[in-house]
């Protein structure tokens, strides 16, 4: 098992309500975040050569981090490095 800190960056749209007279769009929303990972087993030996700071696209689910905990993380299934830019991707996330 392998613990990870991944960040994430990107610009969202904002959908307005639908139905709500005269709503508008917002325009885009910046969103950042921080999330703990983990990386269990073969999934584990795969990410052990990324060096930090590696963009990456990553599938998982989010579980708490223990039975009683309110707090997430991120259980990573699978990923792929994206070679590419930082500042060309949107959403990808670095490993930190």
């Amino acid at each position: 098992m392998l613990d990870a800190m991944l960040h994430h960056q990107s610009q969202q749209s904002q959908q307005a309500a639908l139905g709500a007279p005269g709503a508008r769009s917002p325009g885009p929303r910046a969103v950042e975040f921080r999330l703990a990972a983990v990386f269990p087993g073969a999934v584990a030996a795969k990410a052990e050569t990324l060096a930090v700071g590696a963009l990456l696209d990553v599938r998982g689910y989010l579980a708490s981090r223990r039975q009683a905990s309110r707090s997430l993380v991120l259980h990573v299934t699978d990923f792929s490095l994206i070679d590419a830019d930082p500042h060309e991707q949107d959403g990808a996330s670095p490993v930190v």
